[in-house]
C-alpha cells in the first residue's frame, strides 16, 4: 500500500505544501518498512520523526490560519491537538 501525494492536495502555499509532501513521504517510508519487515526499530524511528515533525508542521498551518483569518481555525486546531494527544497514546503503548 503506498501513499503518494498528488497536486489536487496542494494548497498554494508552499511551506505547507512541502511539509505535506514530506509527511506523505514519510508515511510511505513507514508503510513500506513495515510491509517489507524492515523491523521494528526502523518502524519507530519514522514513528518518532514523524510525531515531531507534525508538531512542526501544526504550528506552521496553524500561523497561515491566523495570518489569513481561516473561519474554522478553532475546529482545525481542535483536531490537530485530538492527533498529538492521540499519537502520545499510541507511543506510550
Amino acid at each position: 500500500m503506498a501513499i503518494r501525494w498528488y497536486s489536487a492536495l496542494e494548497t498554494g502555499i508552499e511551506e505547507i505544501d512541502g511539509q505535506h509532501r514530506q509527511l506523505f513521504e514519510q508515511i510511505d517510508r513507514l508503510l513500506e518498512s513495515a510491509k517489507s519487515g524492515a523491523g521494528q526499530v526502523a518502524c519507530l524511528r519514522i514513528l518518532d520523526f514523524l510525531g515531531g515533525y507534525v508538531v512542526e508542521h501544526f504550528a506552521t498551518e496553524e500561523r497561515y490560519m491566523e495570518r489569513y483569518g481561516y473561519p474554522k481555525k478553532a475546529e482545525h486546531k481542535q483536531q490537530h491537538a485530538e492527533l498529538v494527544e492521540y499519537y502520545r497514546k499510541m507511543r506510550a503503548g
